[in-house]
């Protein structure tokens, strides 16, 4: 687990911290690693390393996106330096997608 992904979990997403909602963190989701899962809203969180990216690295990343939103989950991703730098608005934003679609 990177450091970005140890502390979102740590800070946000552990032990229903965010808004009641349980998250699981490494987990399996149509064949492909997500970061984090919230089940009940069918959201998927993941981080981006802070370094730009390669092509193909990219390309990859846009087709595992592409296969969780047709299995119907949704998908915010951050990236480590606005978890590492800016937690608050992480915070924000996630608490602000969750109000508005998790029903």
């Amino acid at each position: 687990m990177s450091e970005a992904e140890a502390f979102l979990w740590n800070n946000l997403l552990k032990d229903r911290k965010m808004l009641g909602f349980s998250f699981d963190r490494r987990i399996e989701v149509l064949d492909q690693n997500a970061a984090f899962l919230c089940l009940e809203l069918l959201l998927i969180i993941e981080i981006d390393s802070s370094g730009g990216y390669k092509k193909e690295e990219s390309r990859k990343k846009s087709e595992m996106e592409f296969r969780f939103r047709l299995g119907g989950y949704r998908v915010l991703r951050f990236t480590e330096s606005e978890i590492l730098n800016n937690i608050e608005k992480v915070k924000s934003m996630i608490r602000e997608w969750i109000v508005l679609n998790g029903n």
